[in-house]
């Protein structure tokens, strides 16, 4: 029961973390984004608070540790990093293949693998070394096995691991995080992108019961091959936009149904945006960003259920 609390607390403290730098920021960026975002992380809380009664409510069963699983984070982190860092793939297209390899050859540990894909997705102007790496992916994999009791059908909780995991070797290692400008806006490309890359990863996972990773890694890659093409304007953002958004569509049905997941697609750009200048450079981030769009709407729905209740 223990190791609900402990992963609980991570992987919460991990996104609001997130969250409040992206309220920050939002204030100095526009004024209806940083009050958009204060309900936003209201919501945000009141989904938590939800979470963790649950938590409590559930049955006290021992939580098995697998540690080929953990075996699985290091090898698809260390896969993920090789593509993305020694051969210049670029974190997305890396993470991608990793996933889809996984999906196919490995679908038992599917999740465990692309778990390691995020903490593979570093940049390489993130000052680190090797150990860094192997520290991030011990801290993912125990985080990996202590939560899978919680959050359960949560798109973008596999990517809050592997942020977690990285924020935790940041303050252990005294890390420097990267920051960076933001030269866009919230246009209706953006909230395109975010909505194709939900609903089509959401589609293929839940109705065509493809492999939740295999949904998610199989539309990311082609968009990050085709979106700068496309929209060669965008082009620095576009393929991390439909990534993000198909970590939210690998919500399952039975958590998230079709016209929450539309709203969550539309909140996706709103956090990327907001969060795009802090914390940059490790892996998770994008993951991150998903699941604080998707429990911003559990939030939203679980609150004015309550309230219908009481009236």
């Amino acid at each position: 029961m223990w190791a609900r609390y402990i992963s609980f607390f991570i992987l919460s403290a991990s996104m609001l973390y997130l969250v409040i730098y992206s309220i920050i920021f939002s204030f100095k960026f526009s004024l209806t984004a940083f009050f958009l975002l204060l309900v936003f992380g209201f919501s945000i809380l009141y989904a938590i608070f939800t979470e963790f009664k649950a938590i409590k409510k559930s049955s006290k069963t021992k939580t098995t540790f697998n540690f080929l699983s953990l075996l699985c984070v290091f090898g698809g982190a260390l896969s993920t990093y090789f593509l993305n860092i020694y051969l210049s793939q670029g974190s997305i297209i890396a993470a991608s293949l990793i996933g889809i390899i996984g999906s196919i050859f490995f679908p038992k540990y599917s999740l465990p693998i692309y778990t390691g894909a995020f903490v593979g997705m570093i940049s390489p102007d993130f000052s680190h070394n090797f150990y860094h790496i192997c520290a991030a992916c011990i801290i993912a994999g125990f985080i990996y096995e202590l939560s899978k009791e919680i959050f359960v059908g949560a798109g973008g909780k596999l990517g809050t691991i592997a942020f977690s995991s990285w924020l935790i070797t940041y303050l252990i290692f005294d890390l420097t995080l990267l920051q960076s400008s933001f030269n866009y806006q919230i246009g209706y490309e953006l909230l395109l992108i975010s909505f194709i890359g939900a609903i089509t990863t959401y589609v293929l996972y839940n109705y065509f019961s493809l492999d939740p990773v295999l949904s998610s890694a199989l539309i990311s890659l082609i968009g990050a091959l085709i979106l700068p093409v496309i929209i060669p304007d965008l082009k620095n953002i576009s393929p991390s936009i439909i990534m993000a958004a198909t970590f939210a569509g690998m919500s399952s049905k039975k958590r998230e149904n079709w016209y929450k997941m539309i709203l969550i697609s539309f909140i996706v750009p709103i956090f990327f945006t907001c969060s795009y200048c802090n914390l940059g450079g490790i892996g998770g981030k994008l993951g991150t960003i998903a699941f604080s769009s998707v429990l911003t709407i559990d939030g939203i729905f679980i609150l004015l259920k309550d309230i219908s209740y009481k009236n």
